[in-house]
């Protein structure tokens, strides 16, 4: 029986990626952590509360910091989507998406749950306002891919005790099917208490724990991973499954099961397996 299963760039079975909120001042120091050990970060913001300059935010003319890493909304002013009517909720992802836009010269298309607070009626909202995943707050403690990216999960955040126990799990396990996804989440601001798994000196050890592992963990933002998957989803295969066709413009991978090979399919091409 022929079982494939979908590989990360250049044949990874891991992907790790970090997404952090509220686009405080803290996350500038937290940006000099993560690009010294190479790793991606997704920061989500509130464009209206970034105009205030309340909460110690970032100012949007202070967010060419982010650059190299991605931007997402976040609410315009923190709302929890599921407590809000549908018009206020569309108007909230809708102007933060269209001003951070506007203002950073990018296009936007994740998201994170204020307080991991959504329903049905919040992930039809953000289908219509053109936010194409959506990050949650409930670890869940394993390294799957997610069935649904409006409803996209944590592996933990970076307070949990677990935390270190999970990067090594991580690191030292090799699938033979399915690839693994380890997704940190957190906020910077959470660095300054000083507390135990809250200090400055814990970012840095787990950063530095999990870096270093380019050739068997791809590391990259929340969108590029979506997007990855998503491209390798549209890959079409002959009816015996040995010649399959990539449609996208992204070149794909897949692994036979118990293989360490993998198969690389070019971006509009065909290729015999």
């Amino acid at each position: 029986m022929l079982r494939f299963f979908m590989r990360f760039p250049e044949g990874r079975k891991k992907a790790f990626t970090l997404s952090y909120d509220d686009g405080v001042k803290s996350d500038i120091r937290f940006l000099e952590i993560i690009n010294k050990y190479g790793l991606k970060s997704t920061f989500n913001l509130n464009a209206g509360i970034a105009k205030t300059n309340q909460f110690n935010r970032l100012s949007l003319d202070e967010c060419s910091c982010y650059e190299g890493h991605e931007i997402a909304t976040h609410g315009y002013t923190h709302p929890f989507l599921s407590h809000l009517p549908p018009e206020v909720a569309t108007y909230e992802i809708a102007r933060d998406r269209m001003e951070l836009e506007e203002n950073l010269g990018r296009i936007i298309r994740g998201h994170a749950y204020a307080n991991g607070a959504y329903d049905e009626k919040s992930k039809e909202i953000l289908k219509n306002t053109g936010i194409e995943y959506a990050r949650g707050v409930k670890s869940t403690h394993n390294f799957s891919i997610p069935k649904d990216f409006l409803e996209w999960q944590p592996t933990c955040h970076h307070s949990d005790e677990k935390l270190f126990d999970l990067i090594k799990e991580f690191l030292v396990w090799s699938p033979s099917g399915e690839s693994l996804l380890f997704y940190l989440w957190g906020h910077t601001y959470e660095f300054d208490s000083g507390k135990e798994r809250n200090n400055w000196e814990h970012a840095d050890e787990f950063c530095s724990k999990i870096a270093g592992h380019e050739d068997t963990v791809w590391y990259a933002t929340n969108i590029e991973i979506c997007d990855y998957i998503n491209a390798y989803k549209q890959l079409r295969f002959s009816m015996n499954a040995r010649l399959v066709y990539n449609p996208t413009c992204t070149d794909l991978w897949i692994g036979p099961y118990a293989s360490e090979e993998s198969v690389k399919i070019p971006k509009g091409e065909t290729v015999r397996i």
